[in-house]
Formats: structure tokens, sequence, C-alpha cells
């Protein structure tokens, strides 16, 4: 899963937050929030297939793996909310849990604004701002969690 998942463009789209870092306000201020939490929804996303796909053995042999239609799909397959249920039931810590799940399910919920025909909040570019500082602690923290090549 791995050898196929283009991490290239998950490193492209780290890159690009920097787009989001204008103080100007406009008539273009609201879109530009939507793609900013669109961007980190994205790259949260990524960021747990790849934790799945790194652990796909032991993912597979879980109790509880994501389905879709009652069929078992692979992380790479799943929808954003999929995989938080799952990470939240098989992998993380009650604590993690707690840390982490509502913090992923605002994100979540605000990326899903891209959806703009229905009112849904939106937050303001600070909380955007201080959940990147937060999907940087939870990089590190994963980080602590993957295997190194030897």
């Amino acid at each position: 899963m791995l050898a196929k998942s283009r991490l290239d463009r998950h490193v492209a789209l780290s890159l690009t937050l920097k787009l989001w870092v204008r103080f100007d306000t406009g008539p273009d201020e609201e879109g530009r929030l939507i793609l900013a939490w669109t961007n980190l929804g994205a790259l949260l996303e990524g960021s747990f297939k790849t934790l799945l796909a790194v652990y796909l053995e032991d993912y597979r042999r879980s109790a509880r793996p994501i389905r879709r239609h009652g069929k078992v799909i692979d992380p790479d397959e799943a929808t954003l909310d999929g995989l938080l249920t799952f990470l939240r039931a098989e992998v993380w810590s009650p604590t993690s849990a707690a840390n982490w799940g509502p913090w992923a399910q605002r994100v979540q919920q605000r990326r899903n604004a891209v959806h703009a025909f229905r009112e849904r909040d939106l937050g303001t570019f600070a909380e955007f701002y201080g959940d990147v500082v937060t999907y940087d602690e939870f990089l590190q923290n994963m980080e602590l969690g993957l295997p190194y090549p030897s």
C-alpha cells in the first residue's frame, strides 16, 4: 500500500500550508479559510492512512476493521470518518482518543465546509493556525510509533 501511495503529494500539500498565512481581510477571506481547512483535513486523512498502511497486517487482523457496505476495506479506501472511528476504537489509548479525537473531528467538520451550499462553522484563521500547530504535535507523536528501517 505504501509503495502505491502518493506521499509526494502529501509533502506538496504540506508545503502549501504557507498559502494560508495571509493576514489581510477581504471578500475572499471565507473562501481562503475553507480551502485552508480542506488542506489541513486532507493532510490529516493522509497521515491516518499512512499510519495504518505501515501497520496494514495488524489493521487487517483487528477486531473492527473499517467496512463499506459490509465489506472490509483497506485504509486507503476509507473516509476520514471511518479512519477516525477505527483509530479511536482500535489504536489510540483512552487518553490519546480524548486528546486527538475531538481535535481531528473539528478539523473534519471544518474541512467539510468545502461543501459550501449549506451553513457550516468555519472557525477563524486563529483557530486554523492553532490546529496546524496541533497537527505538528500529532505528527511528532505519530512518528514515535513508526518503525524505522534498519
